[in-house]
């Protein structure tokens, strides 16, 4: 840095930087302490990035807080009810989740057994019959999510591990917090099958692009039902929410061992 007219350069003539690191077709910015910056911490994304996977991809403003979008995201019992044309079915929510937590993750994993295929993977996987179908959501803090969705004809054995009659996707979410009642929200929709369909493609990304944004719609109305709220109201939890429970858990101690390390930081400064 030159400063004309003087060999001193001011101390406080600086622009602060932030580690960076480019992987599964983002750029990923550690924005806290540079020390504790760990590549090894980033999501696997894969899917995005491999050649045997073709993926599709887009983004959100939202304007609502990414707590709430966690909850929805953990939650896709509302597929049959936010998502009727798309990935929805009668009733999903008549088939439990199990769930099971990890250091910094938690899965909420859901097996819809017998049912009629959902719009979307109708178009794809050309099902006629009933299929048994999985939702398994991987949570990983502070706000990354790994979906593994997929269907098989009914009785073909998908639940012990063969899905050689049936389909995968993955779909994977970022949120990135802006303010309080605000997100960036990214997601890619990943798929191993009729890969050289390139009209497949544009209608895959046509139909996730506006499934992800009816969960938009519905977490904004919920921000504003929120704000007009009485700060007192409580919210009130149901058996669906176990898995929402666990990530508030997780990312609760998260923000206050940030807070504290914070907090030491400062004094001893």
């Amino acid at each position: 840095m030159l400063v004309p007219g003087q060999a001193r350069v001011p101390p406080s003539a600086t622009v602060r930087t932030y580690p960076v690191a480019e992987q599964w077709r983002y750029v990923w910015i550690w924005m806290g302490d540079p020390a504790f910056a760990d590549v090894a911490s980033i999501p696997d994304y894969h899917w995005n990035h491999d050649p045997s996977w073709v993926a599709v991809d887009g983004y959100f403003y939202v304007r609502g807080s990414y707590r709430l979008l966690i909850d929805n995201l953990l939650d896709l019992s509302h597929v049959a009810y936010v998502h009727a044309t798309t990935l929805g079915t009668d009733r999903v929510a008549d088939f439990p989740v199990k769930v099971r937590r990890e250091d910094n993750k938690v899965h909420v994993d859901r097996w819809i057994v017998g049912e009629p295929a959902p719009p979307m993977f109708k178009l794809v996987g050309n099902f006629q019959g009933a299929v048994d179908r999985w939702q398994l959501i991987q949570y990983q803090e502070p706000s990354h999510f790994m979906i593994d969705v997929g269907c098989a004809d009914a009785g073909t054995g998908a639940g012990e591990g063969n899905r050689s009659r049936g389909i995968t996707m993955y779909s994977n979410h970022t949120l990135t917090p802006e303010t309080a009642t605000s997100t960036h929200y990214f997601w890619h929709h990943a798929r191993n099958f009729r890969l050289g369909e390139p009209e497949l493609t544009e209608r895959l990304a046509k139909a996730t692009s506006t499934a992800f944004g009816e969960d938009v719609g519905i977490v904004e109305a919920q921000q504003d039902r929120i704000n007009r709220a009485r700060p007192d109201k409580p919210i009130i939890d149901i058996n669906a929410d176990a898995g929402v429970l666990q990530a508030r858990r997780l990312l609760d101690r998260l923000i206050s061992e940030e807070s504290a390390a914070g907090r030491r930081k400062a004094r001893s400064d």
